[in-house]
């Protein structure tokens, strides 16, 4: 059986076996905060128009859930984070632009997060977590400028301690 994968927030180059999103007909996509880029759920596989907030999904539906450049946009990135571990069953990676990234800085942003408040918000989860940073190299001696976090929840019962 292939690896079932949830796409939350696929906006218009989705990655999963089933994608959701609730931006039809525009979406953020692609760095173009301005003008968007269309989603034409026809032309997606298996599309369902859904808040990341209130995922129509049983508990642990997929094996993995994958939500990149999405938390960002909520007011309720714990409620977000709860549900994706909610339908998940082995894993899930979430990426955003950490709080201080160039990228942070937009209109339609409203949560500026880091590092330690995954870890926090995470704590009581009974899960493992890495929280990493993906940087832009920059050409001075010893200085990179942090561009995302990447948070990788692993749900495998076996491995968490």
């Amino acid at each position: 059986m292939p690896l079932q994968i949830l796409d939350v927030g696929c906006g218009d180059s989705p990655q999963g076996t089933v994608n959701c999103d609730l931006n039809v007909g525009q979406t953020l996509e692609g760095g173009d905060q301005k003008q968007g880029i269309p989603i034409n759920p026809q032309q997606i596989t298996n599309f369902v128009k859904c808040s990341g907030l209130q995922l129509p999904f049983r508990e642990g539906s997929f094996e993995e859930v994958v939500c990149f450049h999405v938390i960002e946009h909520t007011t309720a990135p714990s409620k977000l984070l709860k549900e994706l571990v909610r339908v998940a069953s082995r894993r899930v990676t979430v990426r955003c632009p950490h709080r201080f990234s160039k990228g942070a800085k937009m209109l339609c942003h409203r949560s500026f997060l880091s590092k330690t408040w995954f870890q926090q918000t995470l704590k009581n989860f009974h899960c493992d977590i890495t929280v990493n940073y993906e940087t832009w190299p920059v050409f001075f001696v010893g200085f990179m400028r942090i561009k995302e976090i990447v948070v990788e929840i692993n749900l495998d019962k076996n491995t968490i301690s």
